[in-house]
This record gives structure tokens, sequence and C-alpha cells, in this order.
């Protein structure tokens, strides 16, 4: 029996405590993007702050990184990047919206 169904596609994530990004790039897309081309890359422990220029570690086929950087200290940072073909079609859709966000400790 067939169905006139679309077939749905399920959202990859990857999640990472990085502990450096700057430092732990190289590692994160040869043993997780590279493998699995996930639709979204979340990380965490970035440790990256405002002196890092925005464009630091383009991954090909992604949109770049959104990142959260934490204004004081060493540690912490969020970044998250999203496959470039899931942000072109997802981008404008009205029922998804960025809501603001703030990161402890800033």
């Amino acid at each position: 029996m067939t169905t006139n169904q679309p077939m749905q596609k399920k959202l990859t994530l990857i999640f990472a405590n990085v502990r450096g990004l700057q430092t732990n790039i190289g590692d994160l897309i040869h043993s997780n993007v590279i493998p699995y081309t996930p639709d979204v890359i979340a990380t965490v422990e970035t440790f990256l702050n405002p002196t890092i220029p925005t464009n630091f570690g383009h991954i090909q086929g992604y949109s770049g990184w959104h990142r959260r950087d934490r204004a004081n200290g060493t540690f912490g940072g969020i970044a998250v990047d999203v496959l470039q073909a899931l942000d072109e079609a997802t981008r404008h859709h009205p029922a998804l919206h960025l809501l603001p966000s703030t990161v402890a400790g800033e």
C-alpha cells in the first residue's frame, strides 16, 4: 500500500562542549561534521570573545557561526551553525523566529 504523504526528514543536531572552539574546531569538523553532516551544530564553552573575527571557523555549506561570546572572563560562550540549505529554507518561515537571549554572567 502506498501513501501520498510527503517523506519527512529528521532534523539532525550535534551538541558539543568544545572547551575552546579555536583549539578544537578541527576535531569537531573531522570527527562530527564531515561524517554526519548535521543540520545544526551547537557548541558550548567556546571560549570566544569579541576580539575573534565573526567569520572565524567558517564551515563550507553552513551559514556561519551565530555566536554569543562571554564578555568577561575566559570561559563560557556558545555558538550555533546551521546547514545553509536549512537556514535558507527556514529563515523567513512565519512559525520560526529568534527569541532574545541572555547568557548568565553578562
